[in-house]
């Protein structure tokens, strides 16, 4: 295991001073992709049936006050949004679907903050290590140059493995980026859907009630 990681170590080292650049994109990459995998799939999960089971029974009994301090408990977006509609509801107010809309469109955007940025970290790992490629070739061209003919082969080789270990570990941070930048849209995708679906579910039973009464 020692020998492996140092082994990781010296290869690191070859990469060159872009190692480093591209190793921060890396750690901003990771943190962005947690941070959303949460919003996403811990605080977006919330169990659909749950949630318009909950709000059927409070709005049939024509508790409202229920329904808005069911809602403000969960604080998630599809709550949020309801909440708005319901608030709106309670007070008499026939435009409480607009309220709603005013709503999804001020907390859904939520569920995209930061996404796109993992596509451009994608796209910076792969120009930092384009970077670190033309670095390793202006070595090796140096060193053909004017080099001693002691000094050359392994000047060249040190260049050679600049250019490579840097491309190669650029593509290594873009290539993943690009998988979970998908991941994460098509998941907001699927969220975003969801909570429109249910959000209507539960201004129909508002507009059911409203009519009742």
């Amino acid at each position: 295991m020692m020998e492996f990681l140092g082994g990781l170590g010296e290869t690191y080292i070859k990469g060159g001073f872009i190692m480093h650049p591209i190793s921060a994109v890396a750690v901003f990459s990771v943190a962005i992709f947690l941070e959303r995998a949460y919003v996403l799939w811990m605080r977006s999960s919330a169990i659909k049936k749950e949630f318009i089971d909950a709000m059927r029974k409070f709005i049939a009994e024509n508790n409202i006050d229920g329904a808005i301090n069911y809602c403000k408990q969960r604080n998630d977006v599809l709550a949020n949004i309801c909440q708005a509609g319901l608030t709106q509801f309670r007070e008499g107010d026939p435009d409480f679907k607009d309220a709603m809309d005013l709503a999804a469109m001020a907390h859904l955007p939520h569920l995209e903050r930061r996404t796109p940025y993992l596509g451009m970290l994608g796209n910076l790992a792969t120009l930092l290590g384009l970077l670190g490629t033309i670095h390793g070739l202006i070595i090796s061209f140096e060193a053909v140059a004017y080099a001693d003919a002691s000094q050359k082969s392994i000047l060249l080789a040190k260049g050679i493995a600049v250019a490579m270990v840097a491309t190669f570990y650029g593509l290594s941070v873009a290539i993943p980026n690009v998988v979970l930048y998908s991941i994460l849209q098509g998941r907001t995708q699927r969220v975003v859907e969801n909570i429109e679906e249910s959000a209507a579910t539960v201004a129909a039973f508002l507009d059911r009630r409203a009519q009742r009464a």
